[in-house]
């Protein structure tokens, strides 16, 4: 065991390293909620926006002056494609909030238990946030860069 490990294992098992942990475990579990809550109220008003369709669909002909072979295709293909754009962000955030939440749980019942399997888990499902918020953000920055680029063509 090295100096650096040696330091580690003492500090994590302290109250100094205990803290912290504790209020990342809060934290997250709070995130974890408001995920969860806000993949609820995008999955509603999808429901809703299905259900209002006519409506919508009148009121967008009348307003950008469209035809209805325009409107066709949007009510068509475009319904779907909003579709699987919504079914994909509220799983995203939906098993966010899972790994945020489970690792408020493991992170706690390490602090209760000083189980080390706890906290393995617990940096484990944090890694897993962490990994797909990093993979998001570098997927929305390049599809930023993209659609800048082709407005500049047009």
């Amino acid at each position: 065991m090295t100096t650096g490990e040696n330091f580690f294992d003492q500090f994590i098992h302290s109250v100094e390293g205990k803290n912290p942990l504790q209020t990342s475990g809060r934290w997250a579990r709070f995130i974890g909620v408001v995920f969860i809550i806000l993949s609820l109220i995008t999955l509603l008003t999808f429901i809703l926006l299905l259900v209002q369709e006519d409506k919508i669909a009148a009121s967008l002909m009348e307003i950008n002056r469209m035809s209805n072979e325009t409107m066709l295709l949007v009510r068509g293909s475009g319904k779907w494609v909003f579709g699987l754009v919504i079914i994909t962000a509220v799983s995203v955030m939906v098993l966010n909030a899972y790994w945020l939440i489970r690792f408020s749980f493991s992170s706690k019942n390490y602090i209760l238990k000083g189980e080390e399997q706890e906290l393995q888990n617990s940096f484990e499902f944090l890694n897993k946030y962490l990994r797909i918020t990093v993979i998001l953000g570098l997927l929305s920055v390049g599809v930023s860069v993209i659609a800048a680029l082709f407005s500049m063509t047009l």
